[in-house]
């Protein structure tokens, strides 16, 4: 199994963070990865909101939240991935980590991993 990590440091409080992040089918918004995304689901945030998403160049994602701390954690599952060059989609859940100090940055990292 092959697991691959990104972590990302943004310069701003982890509210100002978690309030882009909290408006789940809203990726496009900060995403440049993503053309077009949208709920599929009733709640938009919290755990089993779910998303659909289209990406640049091609390709679609249906994901799931499975957990949702706020402003403390949340882990995104794909639930399927069409139109990839990938033979088989990754398995993919997205964690977001306790919050550091308040005067510290935001950090959040992801992992995909096939098998």
């Amino acid at each position: 199994m092959r697991t691959i990590e990104v972590k990302r440091h943004i310069e701003a409080p982890c509210g100002d963070v978690w309030a882009v992040l909290a408006d789940f089918p809203n990726i496009t918004s900060w995403n440049g990865g993503v053309k077009k995304s949208f709920s599929t689901s009733d709640a938009t945030n919290g755990v089993g909101a779910q998303r659909h998403c289209d990406l640049a160049p091609m390709g679609a994602l249906e994901e799931t939240v499975q957990v949702w701390e706020p402003e403390a954690r949340m882990e995104i599952s794909i639930d399927s991935a069409e139109g990839l060059a990938q033979r088989d989609p990754p398995r993919c859940r997205r964690r977001l980590p306790l919050p550091p100090p308040p005067t510290a940055p935001f950090r959040a990292s992801s992992a995909l991993k096939r098998g």
